[in-house]
């Protein structure tokens, strides 16, 4: 096992912290989960039943250099297999490393509020957000997250399946990514769909990121006339990346 934590494509992320893997369907987003099939063609990751790995636990701590951390990207922190005790260690780790920025995603919020109220306080260095696909999951996801208490709090709207608005939120949430489902029977995603959500962060102030999109070229999307955010910048987000290097 490497003692630091892996590098990573993710364009808002530098490395990955694979603590947990392996989780279960929860909602129509998970219909397609990219992780699900990937850890079904490479077993040897671990599985696609939830697994825990505490030996990873000391790998941030090995991790020199300052890094945006994406957590388990290929599993469930907060699913019900993964005990409050392990969670719980999870979250310490990343206090006692304020040196990296954790970011966290889950379509469980309530089971992440549960975590938070074990908790006397929790690093600033950690961002915590909820995945939603449409407009009912987050009419019962957002309100959960913001219920939880983590001091910084995103949205990730992908696989976006549907109309979504954040309007009623966006004055507590800082960051907000959307993007459309890839791969084989990928689902349909109306360009209107992301351009009315970055339309609604861009006039609330927050910042908006578009991952991923069918548009038909990769500047402009048809009859709006505007150009599509090209990969994440300093400027575009609340953290700075290890890829870019040191503040100027």
């Amino acid at each position: 096992m490497n003692k630091s934590l892996p590098y990573t494509k993710i364009p808002y992320a530098d490395r990955l912290w694979s603590i947990t893997t392996g989780c279960t369907p929860c909602s129509e987003g998970c219909r397609n989960c990219w992780a699900q099939a990937l850890l079904r063609r490479f077993p040897v990751m671990g599985g696609t039943e939830v697994k825990l790995w505490p030996n990873r636990l000391s790998q941030p701590a090995h991790t020199r250099k300052p890094s945006v951390v994406f957590v388990a990207p290929a599993g469930a922190l907060f699913h019900e297999e993964v005990p409050l005790t392990f969670r719980l260690e999870v979250i310490k780790t990343m206090r006692a490393t304020p040196e990296h920025v954790f970011i966290v995603l889950t379509k469980r919020p309530e089971r992440m509020r549960e975590t938070m109220c074990c908790l006397s306080e929790i690093g600033s260095n950690v961002w915590a957000g909820v995945s939603v696909e449409d407009q009912a999951t987050a009419d019962e996801r957002v309100p959960l997250l913001l219920e939880s208490g983590w001091p910084n709090l995103w949205v990730s709207a992908e696989p976006l399946l549907g109309e979504v608005s954040l309007k009623p939120w966006l004055d507590r949430i800082s960051w907000v990514v959307d993007g459309c489902e890839g791969g084989a029977g990928a689902r349909p995603c109306d360009q209107d769909w992301q351009h009315d959500l970055a339309t609604e962060c861009r006039a609330a102030g927050v910042t908006h990121y578009s991952k991923q999109h069918r548009w038909s070229t990769a500047d402009v999307a048809p009859g709006y006339g505007e150009i599509v955010r090209p990969p994440p910048t300093p400027e575009d987000l609340p953290f700075r990346l290890a890829k870019w290097g040191p503040a100027e």
